[in-house]
């Protein structure tokens, strides 16, 4: 737990993701599927869901997430 602290700024800077929503949901989700930790996979799936009404940024997301799978 204290190692997925400490280098969840790491993880931003290497994924090249702001620190707004949508990065934040994008990490989120990276973490989620790395660590297999709940918190972050559930952070993600929750994150997706708020941000449903924008759906330009769900398209990116889910394009982040195949791109970050096959990687």
């Amino acid at each position: 737990m204290q190692r997925y602290r400490e280098i969840h700024d790491l993880v931003h800077v290497v994924l090249g993701q702001p620190t707004n929503m949508l990065g934040e949901v994008t990490v989120k989700m990276f973490e989620g599927i790395q660590t297999g930790l709940f918190m972050c996979a559930s952070g993600g799936i929750l994150g997706v869901v708020r941000l449903g009404h924008r759906l330009d940024h769900v398209v990116r997301l889910y394009v982040i997430c195949i791109v970050i799978m096959t990687w």
